[in-house]
């Protein structure tokens, strides 16, 4: 990876991890190139699916400068797709955009914004926009946004989410990128917590999907049998104690 961009305005670099995401890829990448910030690079990192969605990711890359097909020859997971096209990326910030969610015009520029201005944050989320078509919910969920309340509370569940997130190069170049196999996210944002703040926005600049088909569907119990065995790691490296496990302050 490159620190940065020879540019006024700093290059986002936006990783899209996708595995049989056809059916909502397009959308994805539509988010992605209408931000109304313009120095932004698509990484798009095909996982070996068995459907459309590298061809389709394809006519894009076509088409636009500013977008890369990386295929990987068989399925190996979200972690390794991550880090693949992060080793690649030039941007002094990245993104990892979920290939069945949307963020909103101006994530983007919010963020790269409220970045500049605090040089010690090394990851920004925001609130986001929750759509479970399969239980009929639809709601605006916030996180804190302090530093303080975030790191108190990161040992019961990740404070900063992943689809959400807006990491410093430099950040990830001292800490590393992704490892565990499962809730890589909380596992780098712990990581992350040893040596930097961490902060969202309050707004909601992401839209969260949760179908049938979705990958965040398709997570959905391996997430929740890896949350406890992180909160318990994450007490343990930053110290925080294991009532912050159950309790929220």
């Amino acid at each position: 990876m490159n620190g940065g961009a020879s540019r006024r305005d700093p290059l986002v670099s936006v990783v899209v991890p996708m595995y049989d995401e056809a059916a909502s890829v397009r959308e994805a990448m539509r988010s992605v190139l209408a931000q109304s910030y313009s120095p932004v690079e698509v990484i798009a990192v095909d996982d070996g699916s068995t459907d459309r969605t590298a061809a389709i990711v394809r006519e894009y890359a076509e088409r636009y400068d500013r977008v890369r097909l990386l295929e990987n020859r068989t399925n190996v997971g979200q972690t390794f797709a991550r880090n693949r096209g992060a080793m690649v990326a030039d941007g002094k910030y990245l993104v990892f955009h979920d290939a069945d969610d949307v963020s909103t015009p101006d994530r983007i520029e919010k963020q790269v914004a409220f970045m500049e201005r605090n040089p010690a944050v090394g990851v920004v989320g925001s609130g986001y926009f929750y759509r479970n078509e399969l239980r009929g919910e639809r709601t605006v969920r916030t996180r804190p946004t302090d530093d303080a309340t975030i790191q108190r509370n990161l040992a019961r569940e990740p404070m900063v989410n992943l689809g959400t997130s807006m990491y410093r190069w430099t950040a990830l170049a001292e800490t590393g990128l992704f490892e565990a196999p499962q809730l890589e996210g909380y596992d780098l944002l712990v990581r992350l917590a040893a040596d930097h703040e961490l902060a969202n926005l309050p707004e909601p600049l992401y839209v969260y999907r949760v179908d049938d088909g979705s990958s965040s569907r398709r997570d959905e119990g391996r997430k929740k049998l890896g949350l406890v065995r992180q909160g318990v790691e994450a007490a343990r490296t930053l110290g925080v104690g294991h009532r912050n496990l159950l309790l929220t302050t």
